[in-house]
């Protein structure tokens, strides 16, 4: 099944291959920014749990911050599932800190009081019994908080629900697809190994000028092709129109599978993308960060990706 894939190169590790920095290996990334530090969060695809790495600048990370002896967020045992950890976000609500996150190939959540744990799940249950990964928070103006996901359907699509206040559960009855791929760009249509997969995931939902932005993956997740598009909207519901015709980005040269991803804002108040890509030939999925820019394309909303910056781990003194 091709969710199982996913957790190929998920550990969260470290690597080598550019000169004498160390890459941070993650997929499915996610930073949150408090206080001056960044907090990054990405899937682990082991039975142990899930880590959180800290910088100040984006570009060093260290690694194993969590509160645990490992330096681990979330324990494995501490809520929902013993493995497939994938995707995790954090947020901050109401003074409390919410790790959205998969496990078992079911959404679920976990609270804290810090960003770096540890987060727990006292009911250990799902949002829901049936298959969905990539949930994402969102909480709109009039306070209402949301929940995107990638809901199992011949592949994946994006659904949004309503939550109740706690952020523990979903409000029932306010489930809605917005988001089914299907045009060119979407699907790899010439290769068997992927031209049966209808695949909408990592959804990331943000609103500006009035505008609900809409951003995913498509593709299969170890497809080269592996990407990051847009549809916009006018309701948090929907309906929401897919812009550009193409993707916003897309593998570049060396860069591939560059998908599953989050929007933030640093220090300076600028937006940023902060997603995964492998190398040449398949292995590890690294972290990498980009400057973005709201625009129009043919009058139409567009984001502009900028150049892709690796994170890496911060050298150790000796």
């Amino acid at each position: 099944m091709f969710t199982t894939l996913a957790c190929l190169a998920a550990t969260g590790a470290i690597d080598a291959a550019d000169g004498a920095l160390q890459r941070v290996r993650g997929g499915d990334p996610f930073i949150h920014l408090e206080n001056g530090t960044y907090y990054l969060y990405f899937s682990s695809g082991d039975k142990v749990g899930l880590t959180v790495y800290t910088s100040t600048d984006l570009k060093e990370w260290l690694p194993d911050q969590g509160r645990d002896k490992y330096g681990r967020a979330y324990v494995n045992g501490n809520g929902f599932g013993s493995r497939l950890f994938w995707a995790p976000e954090m947020h901050k609500y109401k003074g409390k800190y919410y790790l959205f996150h998969s496990a078992e190939e079911k959404v679920t959540v976990d609270v804290g009081d810090s960003p770096l744990g540890p987060f727990k799940n006292p009911e250990k249950k799902p949002f829901f019994p049936e298959g969905n990964i990539d949930n994402s928070f969102f909480l709109d103006d009039d306070g209402t908080p949301y929940m995107l996901y990638a809901h199992f359907y011949a592949g994946n699509e994006v659904w949004i629900c309503e939550l109740e206040k706690d952020l523990m559960h979903a409000k029932p009855k306010t489930q809605r697809k917005l988001i089914r791929a299907e045009e060119d760009w979407e699907m790899n249509r010439a290769d068997p190994r992927f031209s049966k997969w209808s695949i909408a995931e990592g959804p990331c939902l943000i609103k500006k000028d009035g505008l609900y932005w809409l951003t995913y993956s498509s593709h299969h997740v170890i497809d080269d092709n592996y990407n990051v598009c847009l549809a916009t909207a006018t309701n948090v519901k929907g309906p929401y129109v897919k812009q550009g015709k193409g993707p916003i980005l897309a593998p570049r040269g060396k860069y591939k599978c560059t998908g599953h991803h989050s929007l933030f804002k640093d220090k300076s108040g600028k937006w940023k993308i902060v997603f995964h890509s492998r190398d040449p030939g398949g292995g590890p999925r690294y972290t990498y960060t980009a400057d973005i820019k709201f625009t129009k394309k043919n009058g139409h909303p567009w984001i502009d990706v900028g150049e892709f910056q690796p994170c890496y781990i911060k050298p150790t003194k000796k």
